[in-house]
């Protein structure tokens, strides 16, 4: 499905994000970088209380937390 609108790709990226924050809390051997525009994952033998911290913020984001108006693109996409 071919999505015209820029900000399905937005909202999807950030439900995305938070889903792989949660997946990379269960591993053991990832640590986290960020240049303030992205965050990286990469393997590494020990992890780091920074990236432990981010990896903790991501994942408590809940959907609910989103604006209201990308709550309601969510809702509009998942009901099409």
């Amino acid at each position: 499905m071919c999505h015209n609108d820029l900000s399905y790709y937005q909202t999807q990226a950030r439900i995305d994000l938070i889903a792989k924050a949660k997946y990379l809390l269960q591993e053991k051997d990832y640590k986290l970088w960020t240049d303030g525009r992205r965050i990286l994952a990469y393997h590494s033998e020990e992890r780091d209380e920074e990236s432990m911290r981010l990896l903790k913020k991501i994942a408590d984001i809940e959907i609910e937390d989103f604006p209201s108006h990308i709550l309601e693109k969510i809702r509009n996409i998942w009901e099409n």
